[in-house]
């Protein structure tokens, strides 16, 4: 297992998910702040939430995709985009689970979840992720 490819295939699935997450309103989809939501789960609303939140977005995509890499080395799935797209789908049906949680702390829930379209979104795009570094970590490593 290449942790390095590991880890820039995650941010890479991090960077492009967060580009097409920030493009939502165009089609008239909500914006979930996820450097907002995250950053407040530890510190208070402010500048330094919202970059503790990117950093610690971009930290999760690194560690989602050493852990997506250790599976497929593991023999759980193959190194295909099939099964990255499965891996995205039970990351994002967990990330649907927990990011209401997260919110008990972030000072504008509602903004957040405008009802049910902005989980399917956020899963989608979590779907989106597990596609992106499994396509990524495939061409890293070969």
């Amino acid at each position: 297992m290449d942790i390095g490819a590991a880890m820039m295939s995650g941010v890479v699935g991090v960077a492009a998910t967060t580009i097409i997450h920030n493009m939502l309103p165009i089609i008239g989809l909500p914006r979930v702040n996820i450097a907002g939501v995250l950053g407040t789960w530890v510190l208070d609303p402010g500048g330094r939430a919202a970059v503790l939140g990117i950093t610690m977005h971009f930290a999760f995509g690194a560690g989602f995709g050493v852990l997506y890499a250790w599976l497929w080395h593991q023999g759980i799935g193959t190194l295909d985009y099939q099964w990255g797209v499965m891996f995205g789908a039970v990351h994002g049906l967990i990330a649907a689970a927990i990011i209401p949680v997260l919110l008990h702390r972030y000072p504008r829930p509602k903004e957040m979840l405008e009802g049910p379209v902005t989980l399917v979104a956020l899963f989608v795009l979590h779907v989106l992720f597990g596609l992106i570094v499994s396509l990524q970590y495939r061409a890293l490593v070969g």
